[in-house]
C-alpha cells in the first residue's frame, strides 16, 4: 500500500513540475512579443460621477457604479442606488474613471481623451493569462477596434502625427520596442494638431 502511495505521489509530483514548467515556458513565449498598443492611464479633468445615456443625455450623481463581467451578474448600472439597465448606457464616470459600454457587454475604460480617444479592457485568457483589447473612438464616434492600418487611416488628416506612423512595420515595431508608448505619442500629437487649435 506505501509502496503504491509513493509511487503515485510521485507521478503526481513530476505532472505538476512537468505543467509548471510549460506554463513558465508558455508565458516566456508570450512575454517577448511587442505590444504596440501600449497606453498610460491619463485621467480626466472632470471629476464628476455620471452616466452617459444612450439618447446622449447626460446624468450626474454622487455614486455611479458600473456592471462586472461575472456570468450571474446583472447587467445593471447605479447611480446613486438607482439601477440602471445595461442597455441604456453608453458609459459612465466614477473615481475609478470613465468606462465605455462595449460588446457583449463589456466595459473599456478611457486612457486617452481628445479627438481621438483610447480605451482598454482586460480579458482573462487560458491558462491564467490575461490580454488588452484595445478600442478608438475618433471625434465622439462609436468606441470600436481597430487595426494598425486603420489607426493610420484615422490619423491621415494630421500630417505631423500621421508621418510618425505611417512607416514600415518593423521600423514602427521597433520604435515600440524602444519606447513602448510610442503609440500613445502619436495619437497625443494627433489630438495636439495645429489644425484642431
Amino acid at each position: 500500500m506505501s509502496i503504491v502511495f509513493l509511487k503515485r505521489s510521485h507521478i503526481f509530483l513530476a505532472l505538476l513540475i512537468l505543467s509548471l514548467f510549460f506554463i513558465r515556458c508558455a508565458n516566456m513565449s508570450h512575454s517577448t512579443a511587442v505590444n504596440p498598443y501600449n497606453f498610460k492611464h491619463v485621467p480626466s479633468a472632470d471629476k464628476r460621477s455620471y452616466v452617459v445615456m444612450k439618447d446622449s443625455s447626460i446624468v450626474y450623481g454622487q455614486k455611479v457604479r458600473g456592471w462586472g463581467d461575472a456570468l450571474l451578474n446583472k447587467r445593471v448600472a447605479h447611480i446613486d442606488g438607482k439601477p440602471i439597465p445595461a442597455s441604456e448606457v453608453l458609459g459612465f464616470q466614477n473615481e475609478a474613471g470613465y468606462f465605455a459600454h462595449v460588446e457583449n457587454d463589456a466595459l473599456a475604460k478611457r486612457y486617452v481623451t481628445g479627438r481621438i480617444s483610447v480605451y482598454k479592457r482586460f480579458v482573462d485568457g487560458a491558462n491564467g493569462t490575461n490580454y488588452a483589447i484595445t478600442y478608438f473612438q475618433k471625434e465622439g464616434g462609436p468606441v470600436k477596434g481597430a487595426t494598425l492600418d486603420e489607426l493610420i487611416q484615422m490619423l491621415k488628416d494630421c500630417p505631423k502625427a500621421y508621418d510618425m506612423i505611417n512607416i514600415p512595420r518593423e521600423e514602427y515595431l521597433k520604435i515600440v520596442k524602444k519606447q513602448p508608448y510610442y503609440t500613445q505619442t502619436v495619437i497625443e500629437t494627433y489630438n495636439n494638431c495645429g489644425e484642431w487649435q
